[in-house]
């Protein structure tokens, strides 16, 4: 019988919440921070379903440099996209605190979607939804400034107060916005120079939002 913490986990997920399923094969796995994860298991595809943690998704390019693509948590699910086959998506998943991850396996997923049309409805709109916001990211990364990337992620996940909080470190939020740590430092302070942010340790905070939107158009480029 699924235990309590699947059980939350199920209910938590866009796609999988009200899904009903064989649970015997799925499979249990804790990391530790730091940990890389896959969605292939001795070539068998699996869905991996967060119970708890953060999981950071990494875009890796040829000369080594990695790109953060998306972080994801309790009821986030990862392998979906490649849910029909076992094909390795070219990625990198890393745990980016300690977590707990759910391995049901794809073949059983499919299943139910055959037997339950709204569980497949579920799936295009998630799907649907991974490709918007992949859409988001790639117009971001492919921004030609330094500034103007910076720029156009801090308006992009601004709260109600202005106020970006990127919950976790500058390394992490450089390889997010697909920057180096040292433009992301010399960029946060030509910003604040210019008044348009007010940065401390644990947030940034638009003081100019309309003088910072002018950045993400402006023609200099900094690399």
């Amino acid at each position: 019988m699924p235990n309590k913490e699947f059980l939350e986990a199920i209910a938590s997920s866009d796609f999988l919440n009200g899904c009903s399923f064989d649970s015997s094969s799925v499979i249990r796995k804790a990391y530790n921070a730091g940990a890389y994860l896959s969605d292939n298991s001795n070539g068998k595809g699996f869905i991996g379903l967060i119970a708890s943690g953060i999981l950071d998704i990494y875009s890796v390019a040829l000369d080594g440099r990695d790109t953060m693509l998306n972080s994801l948590h309790k009821g986030n699910c990862f392998g979906i996209c490649n849910l029909f086959d076992c094909t390795q998506m070219e990625t990198v998943i890393r745990s980016r605190t300690n977590a707990v991850v759910y391995f049901i396996p794809k073949n059983i997923i499919v299943t139910a979607m055959e037997q339950d049309a709204s569980l497949a409805m579920k799936y295009a709109l998630v799907c649907n939804k991974k490709i918007q916001f992949l859409i988001k990211r790639i117009e971001l990364i492919s921004t030609q400034s330094c500034r103007s990337k910076l720029a156009e992620y801090l308006i992009s996940n601004q709260d109600a107060e202005n106020c970006i909080i990127p919950n976790c470190s500058r390394e992490v939020l450089a390889s997010r916005i697909g920057i180096s740590r040292a433009a992301l430092f010399r960029e946060l302070s030509e910003l604040q120079k210019a008044k348009l942010i007010e940065v401390n340790s644990t947030t940034i905070k638009i003081i100019n939002q309309v003088g910072l939107e002018h950045t993400i158009h402006s023609k200099k480029e900094r690399v």
